[in-house]
């Protein structure tokens, strides 16, 4: 009898033993296919996880004061003024940013403030002469081309050019909002088409997006307003927002979403469907000073005064979240932004209105190389299955346990 009982013993451990390899090749198949699946349903799990890496490639400080500068292709467009010396345009060569290269001088009679270039020319707004165009086909060599002038854009400091028009805002403590046509192949022969006296006490940033202009008010005022630019020969004011007690330094807009920076208050996310009655949907401060932002697909850069560069998640409008900053020590103010590259003008604190030099930096989404931000014991020594279902993660060891993970940083069990 015991020996029977001894071979009936045996014969259940194989089986069980058997059993036990066949579930454990089951479940570890399973959890071979979830770990295939994760990297593909999860994806939203991880990018919330990933980082934008920052690294300075390049600096370059000359003895001279930057107002503005254009980034257009391989080339960097610069007005300054040259203590010493006096105004002038300069121009980069920035192929390789690590090497930037200035590589001609135009020098002027006049100061030089806001600019921007279009195809071969350089519409370039000016203390006392007006609008001014330079021909830099051959960037080694820019040629001016000539001037407009109306008593209107006198002291002139901040130009935007879409297609065939000039948005000019003059005259800086008592702002007047200009619309030049520049068809005309003599810039004497441009025309004004019409101006508007803007509400707000100052101005520092202008926006055009389809049939619509947007003005920041700057220091003194942080009311945005909108005209109605449709017909450019009768541009009408139809509403302003933002405002209070906020500033605003810069604007931007993508689609129907319109990004502030808004100086000690952050940067603000309003929806301007209707452009009539926009609506404040999201708002994020990390208590720097935000003088200039750009707008790369879900993802905001600030250039915030002595916190140097923010980058914000945008993907979700109403909740912005910091993904990475920079700071080199010096007082951020305004950028441009090419592919991974990115141009800042920065002065050495924020009490000097005008820049003193070039950071060049370099920005990587570490998306495909996420971060462990959380790590949860489960109280066992194998996990032999994970499940994920919406907010909700299956983990089976010997038991089931369930994890909320809506905030993958903080798992709840």
């Amino acid at each position: 009898m015991r020996k029977i009982w001894k071979k009936i013993t045996i014969l259940l451990f194989v089986i069980c033993f058997g059993m036990s390899i066949l579930v454990g090749t089951h479940l570890n198949r399973r959890a071979i296919e979830f770990s295939s699946r994760v990297n593909t349903e999860n994806q939203n799990l991880v990018a919330s996880t990933a980082r934008y890496d920052i690294e300075q490639l390049f600096q370059f400080e000359e003895n001279q004061n930057y107002y503005s500068f254009e980034l257009q292709d391989d080339y960097l467009y610069v007005t300054a003024r040259e203590q010493g010396i006096g105004p002038k345009l300069t121009i980069f060569n920035v192929t390789v940013p690590t090497a930037m290269t200035k590589i001609s001088t135009f020098p002027t009679n006049d100061t030089l403030r806001d600019l921007d270039v279009k195809g071969n020319f350089a519409y370039i707004v000016t203390e006392t002469e007006g609008l001014m165009v330079v021909n830099v086909s051959d960037p080694t060599s820019p040629q001016k081309v000539g001037t407009f002038f109306d008593p209107n854009i006198t002291g002139a400091y901040i130009i935007e050019v879409v297609d065939t028009f000039a948005y000019v805002i003059s005259n800086e403590w008592d702002p007047f909002f200009s619309i030049i046509n520049i068809t005309a192949a003599d810039p004497q022969n441009f025309t004004l088409v019409s101006g508007n006296d803007c509400i707000t006490g100052s101005a520092s940033d202008l926006e055009i997006a389809d049939d619509f202009a947007y003005i920041c008010g700057g220091w003194g005022s942080g009311w945005v307003e909108v005209y109605n630019i449709s017909d450019p020969s009768s541009a009408t004011y139809l509403t302003d927002f933002h405002g209070g007690n906020k500033q605003g330094m810069a604007i931007k807009i993508e689609g129907n979403l319109a990004y502030i920076a808004s100086g000690i208050h952050g940067f603000f996310i309003y929806n301007i469907t209707n452009p009539l009655s926009p609506g404040m949907i999201g708002t994020f401060s990390d208590f720097g000073f935000s003088n200039d932002i750009e707008i790369r697909s879900n993802f905001a850069f600030i250039a915030d005064g002595y916190d140097g560069l923010e980058v914000i998640d945008i993907s979700n409008p109403t909740s912005p979240q910091k993904v990475g900053s920079f700071t080199n020590d010096k007082y951020f103010r305004f950028f441009q932004v090419s592919n991974e590259t990115i141009y800042v003008l920065r002065s050495q604190d924020g009490m000097v209105m005008e820049a003193n030099g070039i950071s060049i930096l370099k920005v990587e989404y570490n998306v495909l190389h996420p971060k462990s931000i959380v790590q949860v014991q489960t109280g066992t020594i194998e996990t032999l299955h994970l499940e994920l279902k919406d907010d909700l993660l299956f983990i089976a060891d010997h038991d089931l346990d369930i994890y909320n993970v809506s905030d993958p940083s903080n798992p709840i069990f």
